[in-house]
């Protein structure tokens, strides 16, 4: 997978890696404050300005579609220009839309701001991977990837957790606003601090590098073409639809535990906060399980998905079981199931493109794989609310064990499919 011959023995990041890494990752904490706020103020809102679990379904649901397809247009891109300015762009955007829904009110006009947030959110995931794969090679590639996992889940209890406080002192408005400020901070210093290894420059340099030192290392800079190779199409065709079955179950969860927490009548706010804040613990040690299969593995990422699905679905069955001893027992296998499903995450969205940086297709990959992902959560948000308002969380919980199952035999398929190309890390 390299990019630049290995001339270096030491293993260390270099001073400029170093704060390319924490902007990287500064950005991608950012980027999940001014965007699953909304699962916690989703239940205030609702009570505010009317709205049914329907509605709220579409809310969601629109930010994910348009998510979903900018993936398409900014995966590419992500691959053809400097990722600097999608990733300023993405991050100001998000940051006016969060700004803009702490002021309405009109149920319409809320769908297509968070809409437009979606597209502005879909500009920044595969920038990044683009970024990290310009500017570390080989190990270090694999080392610095491995570390944005870790982002989402502070994300997550920075977004949640003080989205919580706020809800209990001030207006549900709070939770986009104070957000927003925070982004529009830290957008200026991204603009002003972040320094970029340009392609271009970097291509300079291999080739340059290479006429000095090594001239077999050229057949390795060229890129094979994915159209002449029909088994790795079909691998990508399978690794996407198994990535729409993984965005059906976590989105699921990941919008509507909020609201599921919210109808306990025994659960005190602060004990609700108590357990949203537990939330990305647990979705932290999903990420260190899935670095540990990482290692044990030696970067077989299919079958680390493999046992990471057998696990998502035996949490999933136990969920349906649980109902018959509470709402307790349910929201412990429910979080649970959701920290299977963020150890998974990381594997489609950060490693599996790794796999195709023989084909110049990393930065695509990462757009497609986190594109559907959120095909399967936009369709999943509109049924789960659905589900709950005529089925109850009984219908939600069989849902999540159907769709677990049928993403486990889809892994496996998609296994034995890889096994016959020549993808690899």
């Amino acid at each position: 997978m390299g990019n630049l011959p290995p001339y270096k023995k030491n293993d260390r990041f270099s001073p400029s890696q170093k704060s390319t890494l924490f902007f990287c990752f500064l950005a991608y904490v950012i980027t999940y404050l001014v965007r699953v706020n909304i699962s916690v103020a989703l239940p205030f809102m609702a009570s505010e300005v009317g709205m049914s679990t329907t509605t709220q379904g579409f809310l969601s649901g629109a930010f994910l579609w348009c998510y979903a397809l900018g993936q398409f247009l900014f995966g590419r891109l992500g691959d053809k220009i400097s990722g600097k300015p999608l990733i300023f762009i993405g991050l100001l955007g998000s940051a006016f839309c969060n700004l803009t829904l702490g002021l309405l009110s009109n149920h319409t006009a809320m769908i297509f701001t968070w809409a437009l947030n979606g597209i502005f959110q879909s500009m920044i995931w595969s920038p990044l991977v683009h970024t990290l794969s310009v500017n570390f090679q080989g190990k270090k590639l694999i080392r610095a990837t491995a570390f944005m996992p870790f982002a989402i889940v502070m994300g997550y209890m920075l977004a949640w957790g003080l989205s919580s406080i706020y809800s209990m002192y001030f207006s549900w408005r709070t939770i986009f606003i104070i957000p927003a400020i925070v982004a529009f901070a830290f957008c200026f210093l991204f603009a002003v601090f972040f320094k970029e290894k340009e392609k271009s420059k970097s291509l300079r340099y291999i080739n340059r590098d290479i006429n000095i030192k090594n001239a077999a290392y050229q057949n390795q800079t060229k890129y094979k073409s994915v159209k002449q190779n029909k088994t790795v199409l079909i691998a990508i065709i399978f690794a996407l639809v198994c990535a729409v079955t993984h965005g059906m179950i976590r989105e699921s969860i990941n919008y509507w535990f909020p609201t599921l927490l919210s109808g306990m009548k025994e659960m005190s706010p602060w004990m609700s906060v108590f357990v949203l804040m537990t939330v990305p613990i647990i979705n932290f040690f999903g990420t260190l399980v899935s670095r540990f299969l990482i290692k044990r593995t030696k970067n077989n990422i299919f079958r680390d998905i493999i046992i990471l699905s057998a696990a998502a679905l035996i949490f999933s069955l136990i969920t349906v079981i649980s109902l018959r001893f509470g709402e307790i027992p349910l929201i412990i296998f429910t979080v649970i199931l959701l920290g299977t499903m963020f150890g998974i995450t990381p594997l489609f969205t950060s490693f599996i493109p790794l796999h195709f940086s023989e084909y110049n297709l990393v930065g695509t990959m990462a757009g497609m794989t986190d594109a559907f992902i959120y095909f399967g959560a936009a369709f999943s948000n509109m049924l789960t609310g659905n589900l709950i308002e005529n089925g109850g969380w009984s219908s939600v919980c069989v849902y999540w064990a159907g769709t677990a199952a049928a993403a486990f035999i889809l892994i496996i398929i998609c296994n034995k499919i890889k096994t016959k190309t020549d993808l690899k890390i």
